[in-house]
């Protein structure tokens, strides 16, 4: 990360992954952190932060279209909870950002499927990509996977059916190529396959 630069954090809650990192980060200056979640969230996220001294990098946003441009991209258990694909999302952003950062995402190397996620206070529609899909998407972006990792300490147990459950989730850092004409050319993601 780098001074002037802007990260959006899609479906960044009240803005948790931030101030945990700022524990243990310092961000460059200027940096900006947008959190992008839906209004009812956002609104929350205002207030948590007006209670907690709210630092100037961080800002909100309930509509993607309206963001500034940024840099980053990141979600962080959030992919998962949306039914629009990692290409469509990045399609509405103003312009095209140099690194989506992915955390914390259930791959399954074979199968992609929906199943449910009892969370206590409700049951949510929870998607498992495959490790093909993801591929897909970041070469419809015209990305390159430079990192990719494995979340060890997270696991998706699905009852009676073993063949979908997870023994970790996945993580991936893709770098897209700058806004040109790509016709020609090959996308760069088939040299590194997810190795969930």
């Amino acid at each position: 990360m780098e001074p002037n630069q802007k990260l959006i954090d899609f479906g960044g809650h009240v803005g948790v992954l931030y101030y945990a990192l700022t524990k243990y980060l310092t961000f460059p200056e200027p940096f900006e952190w947008e959190i992008y979640d839906v209004p009812a969230v956002i609104r929350e996220a205002r207030k948590f932060a007006a209670d907690n001294g709210n630092s100037a990098p961080l800002s909100f946003s309930e509509d993607l279209t309206q963001s500034t441009p940024c840099d980053w991209v990141l979600f962080s258990g959030s992919l998962q909870y949306v039914e629009d694909s990692l290409s469509s999302i990045i399609s509405q952003l103003r312009s095209r950002p140099t690194y989506i950062l992915i955390n914390m995402l259930p791959v399954h190397p074979d199968k992609s499927y929906v199943t449910l996620q009892n969370i206590s206070t409700a049951i949510c529609p929870y998607r498992i990509h495959s490790a093909s899909e993801l591929l897909e998407e970041i070469e419809k972006l015209d990305g390159e996977v430079i990192d990719q990792w494995k979340n060890a300490d997270k696991a998706c147990q699905i009852p009676y059916h073993p063949d979908h459950s997870l023994d970790y989730y996945y993580g991936m850092l893709v770098r897209l190529t700058p806004t040109q004409d790509t016709t020609n050319q090959a996308p760069t993601a088939t040299s590194t396959t997810p190795r969930p």
